[in-house]
């Protein structure tokens, strides 16, 4: 029996800005359709100010910037990874990779798997400056591999987001899997084409 089939409904609209918390319950294999499952969310259809409050989470960090190598980097602020994925690939759970300002496109900054691991990726700046453009191509994070609510995005502009892999037709900005949890932080989603998150399996039986 798919699980989760109810959330379907919470797959957000083009343009949602995250001004607060969207926390995503992990789900619980009991649950199938019909059953409750609470979801709790703070949404705004309006811009930000641009004085859009943030604050980056501090800790151990592992820096991604558009100027960074996948090659040469080693995660440093001074020697950062390139891309997203890379900076992923290379964290392990407790640990913060952090993405320097600018727009990230292309191969390692879409379609990003968070690899069932417990980290933050964020912004060092906030949404405003540092954006995901998926170029109508693909969407922005795949979470499918066990992740929990202790794992976070923050801080991030995901925008263009039109899938190109499966699950297609869902959640152009952010998919979660049915085993998958994840929270969401100070986030913006624009002109994504089928949904910014969609939560659980897209079957019905």
């Amino acid at each position: 029996m798919k699980t989760l089939l109810l959330l379907g409904a919470i797959a957000l609209t083009l343009n949602s800005y995250s001004q607060g918390t969207i926390s995503f319950i992990p789900s619980n294999p009991s649950v199938c359709s019909g059953d409750d499952v609470t979801i709790v969310s703070q949404l705004s259809t309006s811009a930000p100010a641009l004085n859009f409050p943030y604050s980056k989470t501090t800790g151990t960090e592992i820096f991604v910037s558009t100027t960074g190598s996948d090659l040469a980097g080693d995660g440093s602020q001074g020697n950062p990874y390139q891309t997203i994925q890379v900076g992923i690939s290379n964290a392990s759970n407790g640990q913060i990779v952090t993405i320097l300002p600018g727009t990230y496109t292309g191969i390692g900054n879409v379609n990003i798997s968070t690899q069932g691991k417990q980290i933050t990726v964020q912004s060092e700046d906030g949404p405003l400056t540092t954006i995901i453009d998926c170029e109508l191509n693909e969407r922005g994070f795949m979470v499918n591999q066990g992740e929990t609510m202790s794992t976070i995005i923050k801080g991030l502009q995901i925008i263009n987001g039109q899938t190109n892999s499966a699950p297609l037709g869902y959640g152009s900005a952010i998919f979660v899997e049915d085993n998958s949890g994840l929270t969401i932080l100070e986030c913006i989603f624009q002109n994504n084409q089928e949904g910014c998150i969609k939560l659980g399996d897209t079957e019905t039986a």
